[in-house]
This record gives structure tokens, C-alpha cells and sequence, in this order.
């Protein structure tokens, strides 16, 4: 059961992770907004790219496995279910999204932020409803290992996407942190 635990974390985390980490912006528009438009999309992409791995590897687990893993399966892919059409209208949303037209960037990096700080607190309660879940599970009873099933699959949700959101709170603060150069900053022909 834990190889299927891990395989269902790692591979849709490492695709996401891809997608995080991709070729920086065109900055034409102005480096922060066209930083935070780049990093919108991102997110939309790793967290659609997330779903859809959850949904794909789920369902197919679904068929292959009995009793807790099988419960596991059936939660984790109606997560994905739920993330892919969250995760692919962000990422529309942002690919809508003109700098040209949004005259203070902070104000929409704030806000992305706060969205991003009440996901975290929203993963925090799926860890704690994973517990729950697995914890009431692990009580003999006809229903226990669907508790338990269920319980890991909120508990791997938790994680998935408090990594996701806490590694793309850090991007965005690293990079208000540390902007990147302007263009003009070392002209061509100065001496080095």
C-alpha cells in the first residue's frame, strides 16, 4: 500500500514541480506583472497537472486493487476530479490575464498571495481531516479500511497540495525579495 502512496505523491509532485520551475517570462509588459503572469499560469498548470495524475493513476487503481487501497483510489481520483477543472480555469484565467490592463501589480501579487495563504489553511484542514479519518479507521468495524482508505487519500492530498501552494508562496516572496536585473542595468559597453 505505501508504494502506491508514494508513486500517487511523487509523480504528479514531479510534473507539477516541472511546471513551476519553466523558462522565465517575457517582460515587454513590465517585469512584475509579467513575472506574476508567468507565475498564475504555472500554478494553473502544475495544479491541473497534479489532478490529472491523481485522476489518471487513481482510476486505473481503482481496478486493480480491493478494500483500503481501492478506497484510496476512489478518494484520490475524486480529488483529481475536483483540482482539474479548478487547475485548468486558473490556468485559462491567467492566460486571459494583460498586464497592459492591470495598473497596480502589487495589489494583484497581494492578492494572489491571500489566495494562495487560505489554500494553505484549507490543505491544513485536509491533513487534519486525514488523520481523523484514518485515526476513526483504525477502530475494528465493518467500515474501517474505507476510513483508512479514505483517510490516506485526504492525508495525500494534504501534502500535495500544501507543496504546491507553500513552494509557490516562496517563489513569489523570493522574487519580490530579489527582482530580477533590468535589462539596462550592465549596459553592453561598459568596462568590466
Amino acid at each position: 500500500m505505501w508504494k502506491l502512496h508514494l508513486l500517487l505523491l511523487v509523480a504528479p509532485l514531479a510534473v507539477a514541480a516541472q511546471a513551476l520551475t519553466s523558462p522565465p517570462p517575457d517582460t515587454s509588459a513590465g517585469p512584475e506583472l509579467a513575472y506574476l503572469r508567468h507565475h498564475e499560469i504555472r500554478h494553473g498548470q502544475a495544479l491541473g497537472l497534479w489532478a490529472l495524475g491523481n485522476l489518471v493513476m487513481s482510476a486505473a487503481g481503482m481496478f486493480f486493487s480491493d478494500g483500503q487501497a481501492q478506497q484510496f483510489c476512489h478518494m484520490s481520483a475524486a480529488w483529481g476530479s475536483i483540482n482539474l477543472p479548478i487547475g485548468l480555469w486558473m490556468w485559462h484565467h491567467a492566460r486571459q490575464f494583460s498586464p497592459l490592463n492591470t495598473p497596480d501589480p502589487r495589489a494583484r501579487t497581494a492578492g494572489f498571495r491571500r489566495l494562495l495563504l487560505i489554500n494553505i489553511g484549507f490543505d491544513l484542514s485536509y491533513l487534519g481531516a486525514g488523520l481523523l479519518l484514518y485515526h476513526h479507521g483504525q477502530h475494528p468495524g465493518q467500515y474501517a479500511y474505507f476510513y483508512r482508505g479514505f483517510g490516506d487519500a485526504f492525508l495525500l492530498q494534504g501534502v500535495g497540495m500544501l507543496t504546491l501552494d507553500v513552494a509557490s508562496v516562496a517563489l513569489l516572496r523570493r522574487h519580490q525579495r530579489y527582482p530580477p536585473m533590468p535589462a539596462d542595468a550592465f549596459p553592453a559597453d561598459a568596462p568590466t
